[in-house]
């Protein structure tokens, strides 16, 4: 583990019950009312910049630090700290932080977002013989880790879904699912 090899304190708690609540219910909901969900919006939302700010908080923690692909940066126009777009364009996350308070933008640190490749990030973690140096990409929601949403959806609710027609606002697009 990275903060054993480092010495530092690690902390853990359980927010199961929070995470639950807040993503895994709100991606059920979503797709009960025919939207379609962006779980990681929300657990940015509610776990990351809430919960997990306000335990950094509490233990008297001057910034939190989160592996998105994005940068914070103070900008001189507007008097304050901004988000913007990482280095590595392809990596990008700054889109599912929109909903980060502005208050929070000078207390966040995106070490990945001056990173400009994903091996030049893998190749700082295997000179610090970190594990996941190699690990593959993950690219699926964490609770859906094989990408079966049709079967968490089944498995998770009373939700039975069904084959129906793709709707867009151009009528020759329209085509069956």
């Amino acid at each position: 583990m990275f903060a054993q090899i480092y010495g530092i304190p690690h902390i853990t708690y359980n927010l199961k019950e929070e995470f639950k609540c807040n993503v895994i219910n709100n991606f059920i909901e979503e797709y009960s009312n025919q939207r379609t969900p962006n779980p990681c919006i929300e657990c940015n939302k509610y776990m990351k910049f809430g919960f997990m700010y306000e335990k950094a908080r509490k233990l008297n923690c001057n910034y939190i630090a989160t592996g998105h692909y994005a940068k914070m940066e103070y900008s001189n126009e507007y008097k304050r700290y901004v988000l913007k777009k990482a280095n590595n364009i392809k990596k990008d996350q700054s889109y599912v932080l929109y909903s980060m308070p502005k208050e929070l933008l000078g207390k966040v640190i995106f070490p990945l977002g001056e990173m400009n490749s994903k091996e030049e990030v893998r190749e700082l973690a295997r000179k610090n013989n970190l594990k996941v140096a190699n690990k593959p990409d993950s690219e699926d929601i964490c609770f859906v880790p094989d990408g079966d949403y049709k079967k968490f959806l089944e498995n998770n609710s009373n939700l039975k879904p069904k084959k129906g027609n793709i709707v867009t606002t151009r009528r020759s697009n329209s085509r069956s699912a």
